[in-house]
Order: C-alpha cells, then structure tokens, then sequence
C-alpha cells in the first residue's frame, strides 16, 4: 500500500510537472490545426487556421492569422468568412468562472458573408433557427471588452430576394473603462459605397447583462452633412429590437440617402425630420412625425415598415400630411437617367410592397396653386396603382387615378383624368391668356403598353374633351375668326354670350385628330378641324365661322395653321369650313357618351 501510494504521488507529481511545463511552453506550439478540427466538427463545415500562438499568464495573450469558415452548400461563394489577423489579451481566470475579460481585441482583415440558401438556410446558424424566449433573454454571458478595434473589414448581407447590403468597416472602436462604465462606441466606413460614420454613447456593460431592465442607448450617423440620431432604449438591443425612442434627421441634400439604398439624384432636395420610433418584432413605427422637406411644411405624419420573412417582401404604410406641399424643388431635381430607354417593367414580386396616402392643405407649383390636395397609390406584386388624386384649383375640382400592369413583354398604362368647373377668370387672373369667361369641364383617358417607355409612347391611344355650357367668348376674337369688316371702322370689346363648347383629340402614338372643336355663340359659331403630330413637332389646324350662323359683315374665310407647333405659317384657307358631326367611335369608350352628349356635338 505504501508503494502503491508513493507510485499515485509519483504519477500525480509528473502530471502537474507535465501540466506546468506545457503551459510554460504553451507559446511554443501552434494551435491553429487543433482548433481548426474541433471547431469543424463543432460548426459542421470545414474551418482552417494559418496560425494561432497562445502566451500564458494572467492575460492571456491570443495571436490568430489566416482564419477561414467555408459556406454553406449552395453559398453564394465558397467561404463564409475570413480573417487577416486577430490579437487579443483575455483574463485567465475569467475563463474559468466567467463572464469573459477582454483588456484588448484587435481585429484587421474580416470579410463576411451572411445569406439564405435557396432552401431558407441562414449560413451563419447550425441547424433549426432558436426560438425566441417568452420572457427575458438571458445575457449574462456578455465579455467584458474594456478595448476592441476593427480595420480594413467588411460585413456583407444577401436578402432572400438577392438585393446585397455591403457594409465596410475602415476603422471602428468600443472603449470603456470597466463594467460599470459607460461605453463609447465609433466607426468610420460606408454602406453601398456611401461614406458613412458612426458615434453612441450607450449604457454600461453591466446594464447590457441585465435583461430585465431597458438598455440606453444614445446614436449618431453622418454622411458628410446628413444626419441621423437616436435616443432611447431598447429591450433587446442585440436584435435592436423593442426600441423606443426620439428618431431625428437632418439632410441638407437626399443625395447620400438616396445612394444607400442605390438611386441617383437628390442633390437639390433637403429634408429635416423628427419622430418617435418604435420597434416591436418586425414592425417600425415613426409616429408623429414632422418637419420639412425643402419649403414643404410636414405636419404629424406616420410611416410603418413590416419586414418581410424568408423570400417575403417588406410591407411599407405612409401617411404624410403637409401644411403645404411645393413641387418645384422635387420635379426639378437632377436625377439623370435615359427616359425613352427606360424600361416599362412592373415587378410581378416587388421586394417592397408600398400603401401611401399624401395630404397638403396648399399645393404650389410655378406660380400656380391648389388646396386640399389628396393623393392615394399603392405598389402591390405586378401592380403600381395611382388609386386617386384629388385637389381643388381654379375654383374647380381635379381628379386623376391611373395603374400600371405586369404583361407578358414589358408593362400595360392606363389613366384617366379630369376637371370640373375650373374658373376661366381665376386661369386669366393666374396669367394663363384664355380669351373666354366661364366653367370648364374635361375628361382625359389614356392606355398603352410596351417593353420601354418609348414603346409605349408610340403604342400610346389618349383621347380627350373638354366642355363648356354657358359663358363668354372674346368679341375681339370672335370677329378676328370671322373676318368682320366691321372691325375696319370700330375695335370690338366685351364677350359674345356662349351657349356650348366642345374640343375632342384623339391621339394615337402622339398624332392626333381634332374634331370637332366647336363655339357656339350667340352671333355665331367658331369651329375648327385638323392634325397635331407631338414627335414631329408639327400642327395643321383650320378654324373659322361657319356662314350659316354669322352676320352679313362676316367674310367666314377660314385661316389655316401649319408648321412648328411653337410658331405655325398662318394663311387663309381656300372655300369654307364644312365641319361633320363627330364619330365618337374612335374615342376611348369612357369618353363616347361624353361627346354623343353634348349640344355641340351636332353641326349646324
């Protein structure tokens, strides 16, 4: 028993002999082949390691080059991540009671790579996705990083849609002096090639542990001028999820918002805004949102966003209200792009589904404006809807609604337009020269199909007519078109009563036909016939009076325009105007019964 005894001593003296001398010469041995196996047969996919060096002591110091994750079958590219070189200092002894001690982490060179598989199967999960805990989760096991850098890295995000979000990491710091400390968080890089920086101040390491209680959190980005901040806590801040906060941002121009998400333009717009945001789950709420948007006043607003699951499109609601709403900044914006090759695609899966309203108590465009303007559309799979637009000018109302279909080649328009009771005296008032008094009412149909934009324009059927009962014409106008000899000795003033107007086009691939146009008045009627071609630029139109309807003094010689839209030859034309009853026919349906209606339809 005695030797037996001596012989255990024996053994349990050479094991810790064995034990102290391979960590004293621990720094000797390159571990990155042991660590590479095991974390093999831990993740399931192959993991290599050019070299890993470990010093003992109570810092452990970790030296790491060269690491490699292979991907997931059916990866976009072989490997999922990679690392140049790692350094850190670790805690001993917190390796063994834990939580982690980090004094210093240095990490240069990541690239990373995270996708669905065509199956759903996120690479950087082993197996089934962890459901989440009803109650709090628990965070206990957070390390304690005191100083941690990044260099030269980039984050890579592929969507189940396939649309690619590219992070880069130049340079990003977490410093904190302990874990009752508050932590100071930076970063310089960009998003889509979009420079971009980062500064928050967040809650201490300690608070982030505890689970029970809301983490603060305190975030600023910038792309040169344009910023945008955070204040406020968050439930699961590692989801960055049950946030509750004050959202602000300041954009002296929309160009640096608009390169994130991969568009062009922007540079004339600015826009400050500032809302409460929420998140639970999958949903975003701004609520309460105001601000402005160049000299467009933005009144209490609400957007929401709905993420979309695996192979789902996100959901977006807006509800914009605006004091008062000016277009000119935004029509004349500089977004360059080649409108006649543009492409009339409408997405059958859109990676965002949209459903907005827009409200301005005053809508200015140029020198003209409007009140109580309401616009209503949606982007729904294969469908992009102008489900109404609505708003008062000229003391008349206008309306429009319009949509465009997916089709087998390229995409399907229709449109449909109109005003009624608009004020002739209020268009005059605004400098629009109309030589009339009175109401005028109108309707405008359009459809089209086509691979581009020019293809449309060139399948393009509009046909529009515009009416008129009651009123004024221009006597000086009136005896112009009816060649008055009276006018030899007087200068005609005041209006000729009108009794009804009617004007019909009807324009295939941007030639048109118009007829009839009619006038009729009390001392006669004015009409007028022809051609409009909008590509070639050209008009042939013949307006006179017809003799039947006109005093003695009138010649009722017709006058012909034609040439240039813009400045047309005009001559008499030879005979007198002979004008047909209307074929409605070759109108768009809507509009049949419009112009079979009215009483200038019929010649007299």
């Amino acid at each position: 028993m005695r030797w037996l005894t001596y012989g255990l001593i024996g053994l349990a003296g050479l094991a810790v002999a064995f034990a102290a001398a391979s960590v004293l010469l621990l720094d000797r041995f390159d571990l990155g082949p042991l660590l590479a196996w095991r974390a093999s047969a831990v993740l399931g996919r192959t993991v290599t390691i050019a070299g890993l060096r470990v010093r003992p002591g109570k810092w452990l110091t970790i030296e790491m080059r060269g690491l490699q994750v292979a991907n997931i079958p059916g990866g976009s590219r072989p490997v999922m991540a990679q690392m140049r070189h790692l350094a850190a200092e670790v805690e001993a002894a917190s390796l063994l009671w834990g939580p982690a001690v980090v004094r210093r982490l240095e990490i240069d060179g990541l690239s990373l790579l995270l996708e669905h598989a065509d199956d759903g199967t996120r690479n950087w999960r082993r197996g089934a996705s962890p459901r989440r805990p009803a109650g709090p989760e628990d965070r206990g096991w957070i390390p304690l990083v005191l100083d941690l850098r990044v260099q030269a890295s980039e984050i890579t995000f592929r969507t189940s849609g396939g649309a690619v979000l590219r992070t880069r990491l130049d340079d990003a710091t977490w410093r904190t002096s302990g874990p009752d400390a508050p932590v100071r968080l930076s970063a310089v890089g960009s998003y889509h090639e979009t420079p971009v920086g980062l500064e928050a101040d967040l809650q201490s390491v300690a608070l982030l542990r505890d689970a029970t209680v809301p983490y603060g959190a305190d975030l600023r980005l910038s792309s040169g001028d344009t910023t945008l901040g955070f204040a406020g806590t968050m439930t699961r801040p590692l989801d960055v999820d049950g946030a509750e906060g004050r959202l602000t941002l300041r954009a002296p121009t929309l160009r640096p918002i608009l390169a994130m998400g991969g568009m062009r333009g922007g540079g004339k717009t600015s826009l400050a805004l500032s809302g409460a945001l929420t998140r639970t789950g999958d949903l975003w709420v701004l609520a309460g949102a105001t601000g402005k948007l160049d000299d467009s006043v933005l009144m209490p607003s609400t957007l929401r966003l709905a993420e979309g699951g695996r192979a789902q499109a996100d959901d977006v609601s807006l509800d914009l209200v605006f004091d008062r709403l000016a277009l000119d900044p935004l029509l004349a914006d500089d977004i360059a792009q080649d409108e006649q090759g543009a492409p009339l695609a409408v997405e059958p899966r859109p990676g965002t589904l949209l459903d907005g309203r827009i409200s301005a108590r005053a809508l200015f465009f140029r020198h003209y404006g409007a009140t109580d303007m309401t616009l209503s559309g949606a982007v729904a799979p294969g469908q992009i809807r102008l489900d109404g637009l609505a708003m008062t000018a000229f003391g008349g109302h206008v309306q429009a609604s319009g949509q465009a279909d997916s089709a087998d080649r390229g995409g399907r328009l229709g449109a449909q337009a109109s005003m009624a009771g608009v004020d002739l005296q209020q268009l005059r008032q605004a400098g629009i020269a109309v030589p009339m008094l009175g109401r005028l009412d109108g309707r405008i149909e359009a459809e089209a199909a086509g691979e581009t934009l020019a293809d449309a324009a060139r399948s393009a059927h509009v046909s529009a007519v515009i009416w008129m009962t009651g009123g004024g014409l221009s006597r000086d106008l009136f005896e112009k078109a009816s060649i008055d000899v009276r006018r030899l000795f007087r200068t005609p003033k005041g209006m000729v009563p009108v009794s009804c107007l009617l004007g019909v086009i009807d324009m295939r691939g941007g030639i048109g036909t118009v007829s009839p146009l009619r006038i009729r008045t009390s001392d006669g009627t004015i009409a007028g016939q022809g051609r409009l071609d909008l590509p070639g630029g050209r008009i042939d139109l013949t307006i006179g009076s017809q003799s039947v309807t006109t005093s003695g003094f009138a010649l009722d010689i017709p006058v012909r325009l034609s040439g240039p839209i813009m400045a047309p030859d005009v001559s008499l034309a030879p005979g007198r105007l002979v004008l047909a009853k209307a074929d409605p026919g070759s109108l768009l349906p809507a509009l049949r019964d419009v112009v079979r209606q009215n009483p200038c339809d019929a010649p007299r």
